[in-house]
């Protein structure tokens, strides 16, 4: 069962997320990085350089770097994040230990819904999206990453009907209907995706031509 406290003035609950869920993410996030440290440690001594071993070197650099941090914020995610049910309020702590705090009054919508990128990327996990009464999105959660009876708790705490979609949402749609709630690149997914992958290969390289100099 996970950990379940009250604060010192009584009034909210705090539940950190699913232990079971977490330690899986950092198992394959802590085996990617362990891979592609030892990729990167196995090549990079090597004198001469050939077009396989640069590429190899990139390779291993990239899932120790991608893998590194995923590793980290999640770490930082589970030890501090935190779901704080309340009497007529909730509240969200995250990675970082910023704390967020919304009266029923302050919540328009609880929608449990996947959204659909397009077809050149792939349908997105399910997510309970809370937004404002102006249709701004205050809090994402992953259902996955949360006891189940914690988040039930948490969503009858908002007061709020939870409207579940069965249906992947295309994510055009989902910004008419909340036009605050989602972010440029929200729709644009991939594009996000490739200047991201983009920047940690040319900072890879960058790194690789350095070390080799």
């Amino acid at each position: 069962m996970p950990e379940q406290v009250w604060d010192a003035a009584g009034e909210f609950r705090v539940v950190p997320p699913s232990t079971k869920s977490t330690r899986i993410f950092l198992v394959v996030f802590g085996a990617m990085t362990a891979i592609g440290g030892l990729i990167t440690l196995t090549i990079f001594p090597r004198g001469t350089w050939t077009v396989a071993s640069s590429r190899g070197l990139g390779y291993g650099l990239v899932m120790l770097i991608i893998g590194g941090l995923a590793f980290v914020f999640l770490l930082l995610w589970s030890a501090n994040a935190r779901l704080l049910i309340g009497r007529g309020a909730v509240g969200y702590r995250s990675a970082l230990r910023r704390t967020r705090f919304w009266s029923t009054g302050e919540i328009g919508r609880v929608v449990d819904m996947a959204l659909d990128y397009g077809r050149m990327t792939q349908t997105g996990q399910r997510a309970i999206y809370i937004f404002g009464p102006d249709g701004k999105r205050l809090l994402a959660l992953t259902p996955r990453m949360w006891n189940a009876d914690d988040l039930r708790d948490f969503i009858e705490a908002t007061g709020v009907q939870l409207d579940r979609r069965e249906a992947p949402v295309p994510i055009k749609a989902a910004r008419r209907e909340f036009p605050t709630g989602f972010t440029w690149g929200s729709q644009h997914m991939l594009t996000m995706g490739c200047l991201l992958t983009l920047a940690v290969i040319g900072a890879v390289i960058a790194g690789a031509v350095l070390l080799v100099r």
